[in-house]
C-alpha cells in the first residue's frame, strides 16, 4: 500500500519545499469502511502563516490520496508512479490556485510569487505528463473535457459559498445549506478519482469508475468539513465565508465542535451504501 510519506515525497519533488508535518497512512488490513470513515482527519499537510503579526496553521489534503486509496482499496488495483505524479501535479496546481484565492491581498508578494510559479509550472509539467501516460486519443480527449468541466465546476465555488453564508446568516436552514454547500465544494474530488482510475485501466464511463466517483463525493465533504474546522482561525482573519464561519459568528456562544459535529452526522446519514 502507498503511504503519505510516497506521495509526500512526489509533492515535495513538485513544489521544490519540505512538508513540516504530515498525518495519516493508506489502510492495510482493516475494513474499506472503517478507513473512509477515519478519512476527514488523516492524509493532510500542513504549514503555519505568518499574517498580520499572527501565526496560523493551515492544512491541505492531498486529493489525489483519496482516489488512490479508492482506486486500490475497490479493486485491487496498485497505482503506477507516473499517474501519482500526475495526480500530484493537479494537487499542485489546485492547492496553489486555492492559496491564491483565500488569502488575496493579506498575501506577502514573495509567497504569491512562489505560488504563481507552482501553479504554472505545475500546469505545464501536468500537460506533459498526461502526454506521456495517456495510451490514445480517445482517452484524452474524455480527460480534456473532464478537466474543462472540472475547471467551470471550481469556479463557482466561490458563488455558492457566497449564498450558502447568507442563508445561514438569515434563514433557520443553516444545516441544510451548509449540507449542499460541503457537497457541491467536493466536486473538487471529481477529477482526481477519474484521472487516477483512467490512467490505471478504469473505462471512462464503466460502472466502477462512477461508483468510486459517487464514494469520493461523500468522503471529500467529510474533508472538507474537517479542513474548515482546522482553519477556522484563519477563515474567520481572512473573511473567508465558509458554513462554519458563518455558524460561528451567528451562534458565538456555540463550540465550532459542535457545529462540526452535526453536520457531519448529516452528511453520513446520506452516505452510500460502502
Amino acid at each position: 500500500m502507498f503511504t503519505l510519506s510516497e506521495l509526500v515525497k512526489i509533492w515535495e519533488e513538485v513544489v521544490g519545499s519540505k512538508v513540516k508535518n504530515i498525518e495519516g497512512s493508506l489502510f492495510s488490513d482493516t475494513s474499506i469502511t472503517t478507513a473512509l470513515s477515519s478519512a476527514p482527519r488523516l492524509w493532510k499537510v500542513t504549514e503555519s502563516l505568518q499574517i498580520g503579526g499572527s501565526t496560523f496553521r493551515r492544512s491541505k489534503h492531498l486529493r489525489t490520496l483519496l482516489a488512490t486509496t479508492l482506486l486500490e482499496g475497490y479493486t485491487g488495483i496498485r497505482p503506477t508512479r507516473g499517474s501519482l505524479k500526475t495526480g500530484v501535479l493537479l494537487d499542485a496546481i489546485v492547492n496553489s490556485a486555492d492559496d491564491l484565492s483565500d488569502f488575496n491581498r493579506k498575501l506577502p508578494e514573495d509567497y504569491v510569487f512562489k505560488n504563481t510559479l507552482i501553479g504554472y509550472v505545475s500546469w505545464s509539467l501536468f500537460i506533459s505528463e498526461i502526454a506521456k501516460e495517456v495510451q490514445d486519443m480517445s482517452t484524452y480527449a474524455a480527460l480534456s473535457n473532464e478537466l474543462l468541466e472540472y475547471i467551470v465546476k471550481l469556479a463557482r465555488i466561490p458563488l455558492v459559498e457566497a449564498q450558502t453564508y447568507q442563508k445561514i446568516i438569515s434563514t433557520n436552514e443553516e444545516i441544510e445549506a451548509a449540507l449542499e454547500c460541503y457537497f457541491y465544494r467536493a466536486v473538487d474530488i471529481d477529477i482526481f478519482v477519474v484521472l487516477i482510475g483512467i490512467l490505471n485501466g478504469l473505462e471512462h464511463e464503466g460502472n466502477m469508475l462512477l461508483k468510486l466517483r459517487e464514494i469520493g463525493k461523500y468522503v471529500r465533504a467529510m474533508r472538507i468539513l474537517a479542513k474548515d474546522l482546522d482553519d477556522l482561525a484563519l477563515d474567520i482573519e481572512l473573511n473567508q465565508r465558509t458554513p462554519l464561519v458563518a455558524l460561528s459568528k451567528k451562534y458565538p456562544h456555540d463550540t465550532p465542535l459542535k457545529f462540526y459535529s452535526i453536520i457531519r452526522n448529516a452528511i453520513e446519514r446520506v452516505l452510500p451504501g460502502i
